[in-house]
């Protein structure tokens, strides 16, 4: 049953209400309540709402850790696809941060990384080496370059 089958109008359209409604009702809210009784029911349905969007239970790891940032991530990925009225921004926002974690430990990897081959003599393999990561990102097995000595003594 409709609110219109009991003779109420929408103000809007002109056209019977459309709410559905209990037989025994004698309208929709909308049509048979006060604006504070309205406006309070309408508050308790976006608390609710709220409430409802949390992830409860989101498992959260270690961000410090690769494989802190990826129970986290599989934790995210699973709460989001089991829950169907989930806030999106709440997960944007948790995939924000999981992306700043991911990043920071790229930069501490790269860090890393310089501060190795400075350690290396500066010679042909560390020149090459360091072509290699500019260019591709990829580690590819060093060509064979004989050192120095070899060169010497050997040919």
């Amino acid at each position: 049953m409709k609110c219109g089958d009991k003779g109420h109008i929408s103000e809007q359209t002109g056209r019977p209400c459309g709410q559905p409604i209990s037989p025994k009702a004698a309208g929709c809210i909308w049509h048979t309540s006060t604006p504070a009784q309205r406006k309070a029911v309408s508050e308790l349905g976006v608390i609710a709402n709220k409430i409802k969007r949390t992830l409860p239970n989101l498992t959260i790891g270690d961000l410090a850790t690769d494989d802190g940032i990826l129970i986290t991530l599989q934790g995210l990925t699973e709460a989001t696809a089991k829950d169907k009225d989930v806030d999106l921004r709440r997960v944007s926002e948790i995939r924000q941060g999981l992306s700043v974690a991911v990043n920071l430990r790229q930069t501490a990897a790269t860090r890393e990384l310089n501060r190795t081959l400075l350690r290396l003599e500066h010679g042909e393999r560390a020149v090459v080496l360091l072509e290699q990561l500019k260019g591709t990102r990829t580690l590819r097995p060093l060509p064979h370059i004989p050192n120095k000595e070899a060169r010497v003594h050997g040919e």
